[in-house]
């Protein structure tokens, strides 16, 4: 309404405000894909300290 008109940009601040919600089973994805990348890494280092080269 007129509203809108004496501040244009409210409503792109109000959406970026919300936060879409997760679903639950969802929550520890993250931290577990985090692990999972680290176990990797420390694998690949150790590998490659030990002598054996990646050829790729």
């Amino acid at each position: 309404m007129w509203w809108n008109v004496l501040d244009p940009d409210r409503q792109s601040r109000v959406k970026l405000k919300k936060t879409k919600q997760l679903a639950p089973e969802f929550h520890g994805m993250l931290n577990a894909w985090e692990e999972h990348q680290r176990a990797l890494t420390e694998e690949n280092e150790a590998r490659d300290t030990d002598g054996e080269k990646r050829t790729h």
